[in-house]
């Protein structure tokens, strides 16, 4: 009969002072399978411990220096802002903060000519294309229909592209940006169709900053002012959902 040995080697951490110990008695052997067959055999177990040192280990203060060397300072509050104090960093941008949320209760309430459908215009019927120019920067005032001093505003709706007779890709885009910017913002709403005698109707929202109860609307199209039926109509309707203060 074979004999099979296996050494366990136990690291055993002791809390206080210690000292090895061997092991006083024989190891046990432990037998298995049919006794002459091919799947038996013996197997013994011995033991050795070990004492490991128990002092305690002094751990280095993190240096931020060297697991992030780009960053300088916390990014800190300023006026109603978030400071990046991060140069060069494209993760971390200036923010608005508030701490006062409104939330339309009544959305179908009219206020005067007033409702809650801030900007609508459809090129198939010409509606809004005259307040709205394409691929041209538009003020919407809401000063009178949110409160003083509110810094920015929720806007849900739809982006509507009906297709044409002829082929071809039509694409929307719309941008958003403060009363007061000079930016040329990169557009925050798409949709696409390609299919004739297809449409689209994508869902869009987005929080857009306020400047004196102002901001500023865009939209572009790839394939106005060709007019629909032969070519795509494209729609843009958007609610004021909400303000931060």
């Amino acid at each position: 009969m074979k004999k099979t040995f296996l050494t366990f080697l136990i690291i055993l951490g002791m809390l206080g002072t210690g000292s090895a110990r061997a092991q006083e008695e024989p190891p046990p052997c432990y037998s298995f399978g049919t006794p002459g067959s091919v799947q038996s055999g013996e197997v013994c177990f011995s033991a050795e411990i070990t004492e490991t040192s128990t002092a305690p280990q002094t751990i280095p203060p993190t240096d931020i220096a060297t697991i992030a060397p780009t960053l300088t300072t916390s990014p800190t509050v300023t006026g109603t802002s978030i400071a990046t104090a991060i140069p060069n960093n494209p993760l971390l941008l200036d923010w608005i903060v508030g701490d006062e949320i409104g939330v339309i209760a009544d959305t179908t309430a009219k206020k005067g000519e007033f409702h809650n459908m801030v900007v609508f215009l459809n090129s198939a019927t010409g509606d809004g294309v005259d307040k709205y120019p394409m691929n041209q920067w538009a003020t919407v005032d809401l000063s009178g229909y949110v409160p003083e001093n509110t810094k920015a505003v929720f806007l849900s709706g739809m982006l509507i592209i009906t297709h044409g007779s002829v082929a071809e890709t039509c694409d929307l885009h719309t941008y958003f940006r403060s009363g007061n910017s000079v930016t040329d913002t990169q557009y925050v709403g798409q949709t696409v169709e390609a299919h004739i005698g297809g449409g689209q109707r994508s869902n869009h929202s987005v929080w857009v900053p306020l400047d004196d109860g102002k901001f500023q609307f865009k939209w572009n199209s790839s394939t106005y002012p060709n007019t629909y039926p032969t070519h795509c109509s494209y729609g843009v309707n958007m609610r004021l959902n909400a303000w931060l203060r």
